[in-house]
């Protein structure tokens, strides 16, 4: 698994941490932002009577949602782990064998 990517992401998070806040306001209230833009939309689009643009208020909450079950299927048929999650196990994997021969070496010396 190629890491460069992975870690010139993560260097450049921790060169630049003033948009964090940002970020994670983003990251915990972007689609509810996204909702609030989408009925305040359809809302004003309502009140001069114009149906398109009425239309085009509904099929862009529409499309938001087939984007997202696209996304779900072709996930959940791609069978592979992210990479996050592949790392953390190795990691974990790796300090499970640490804590194991520390272990196995302190009760060695204690005898």
């Amino acid at each position: 698994m190629d890491t460069n990517l992975f870690r010139w992401i993560n260097r450049l998070a921790n060169r630049t941490g003033w948009p964090h806040g940002c970020f994670a306001a983003y990251a915990n209230y972007g689609i509810v932002l996204f909702a609030a833009l989408l009925i305040a939309s359809y809302l004003g689009a309502r009140r001069p009577g114009d149906l398109r643009a009425v239309a085009v208020s509904v099929w862009a909450g529409g499309a938001a949602l087939i984007a997202l079950g696209v996304g779900q299927l072709i996930g959940g048929t791609i069978d592979r782990a992210r990479f996050l999650r592949a790392s953390c196990c190795r990691r974990d994997l790796t300090l499970q064998g640490i804590t194991a021969r520390v272990q196995s070496s302190a009760t060695t010396s204690a005898e």
